[in-house]
């Protein structure tokens, strides 16, 4: 049998067949790479991980471990980082923020019963100019921070031609490295902030910035979410962007550390400047808010940091200090009592195995005889 004659279709494709690798097929490929690349770690991370928890942790972290490289493979390693610190700051801070600050003056007479300051720590209290200018400010000084970071990456990396700011190695850290690179992180954070929050922001030698830190930030009675980057731009640099980026480019910790430092990070100042009473914690976040709106009310005469330690350690804590808050906190929740149930457990499992052993004993020196 012989085959039938191609039709003219066969015949016009068989023609522009040549054509095609170096024009639609080559664009194709590439457009198809860049999605491919583009959706690699979220997606494929979202969906598969779940189906292959049934094979341990080992397997999972191999999965992050491949998607990881093929993402820092496809894209360049300044993408990668803004786009990671942009999506963290914006799930993170941003969209919480305006979320609390809709809540506030959306329904206020709900969200007076859970301010610790009541009718006074109200957004609405502002007026509606106000509030735009407060969340326009606190949006700019967020992009600043992305903006200076790509700044000394490419002055790192392009102009001065050594490595980049942020270790951006396609080898991930060991779990106990990254564990250990983030709690690094986050003790130099805290020292930096208290320090230059105290000696510089509300230091009167420093006229300038410590005047308009008063003007800006100072200017709000009692804090809501986006009052933590609502400040002169200089002093959120100062305040919010050089204690935790500066040791991460003088550490050249990994990129996967240093972005669970900023989430922590940014979960902190959501929370300790919301004003709000009801805490997801009940010993370490609410002392933590606390001090802050206390901070805002005595207009920066103490409590220069959210934690406490270093206020309770110089003397400068206002309206209780962190040993204060965390002994009410331990006896509200009864701490004592657990203590001492905890302490009746324990000597009564030390008492099961002294019996237990020496039951054994008797038993050994029996059959000896």
């Amino acid at each position: 049998a012989c085959n039938p004659p191609n039709s003219s279709l066969t015949t016009f494709h068989d023609r522009n067949a040549r054509h095609l690798p170096t024009t639609y097929s080559e664009r194709s490929v590439t457009a198809f790479t860049k999605m491919g690349a583009a959706i690699s770690l979220p997606l494929l991370s979202a969906f598969a991980l779940p189906a292959f928890t049934s094979y341990g942790t080992s397997v999972n972290l191999l999965f992050f471990t491949l998607n990881w490289y093929i993402l820092l493979l496809m894209h360049p390693p300044l993408q990668v980082e803004l786009i990671g610190v942009g999506l963290v700051q914006l799930l993170l801070y941003l969209l919480p923020a305006v979320i609390f600050l809709l809540f506030d003056t959306g329904v206020p007479s709900v969200a007076v019963q859970i301010k610790t300051h009541g009718e006074l720590a109200l957004a609405g209290r502002k007026g509606r100019n106000q509030i735009v200018k407060i969340a326009a400010w606190s949006i700019f000084n967020v992009l600043l921070g992305a903006a200076v970071l790509g700044s000394v990456e490419t002055l790192s990396e392009r102009v001065l031609q050594v490595r980049t700011a942020l270790n951006l190695s396609k080898t991930m850290p060991m779990p106990w490295k990254i564990a250990k690179s983030v709690a690094l992180l986050l003790v130099i954070r805290g020292f930096l902030q208290y320090y230059i929050h105290r000696h510089v922001l509300h230091n009167p030698r420093f006229r300038y910035l410590s005047k308009a830190h008063a003007t800006w930030q100072h200017s709000i009675p009692s804090p809501f979410s986006l009052i933590a980057s609502y400040d002169h731009p200089i002093c959120y640099l100062l305040h919010h962007w050089v204690p935790l980026y500066t040791p991460a480019f003088a550490l050249h910790v990994h990129i996967l550390p240093f972005l669970l430092a900023l989430s922590v990070s940014c979960i902190e100042e959501l929370i300790t400047y919301s004003g709000y009473s009801i805490m997801p914690s009940g010993i370490i976040l609410p002392g933590m808010a606390r001090r802050t709106d206390n901070h805002f009310l005595c207009r920066g005469d103490g409590n220069y940091a959210a934690f406490g330690a270093l206020d309770w350690v110089n003397g400068t804590s206002v309206g209780g200090d962190v040993a204060d808050d965390m002994k009410a906190e331990w006896e509200k929740h009864g701490g004592q009592r657990s203590l001492g149930e905890a302490g009746n457990k324990a000597g009564g499992f030390i008492d099961g195995i002294g019996s237990q052993l020496s039951g054994k004993g008797g038993r050994k020196k029996k059959e000896t005889r």
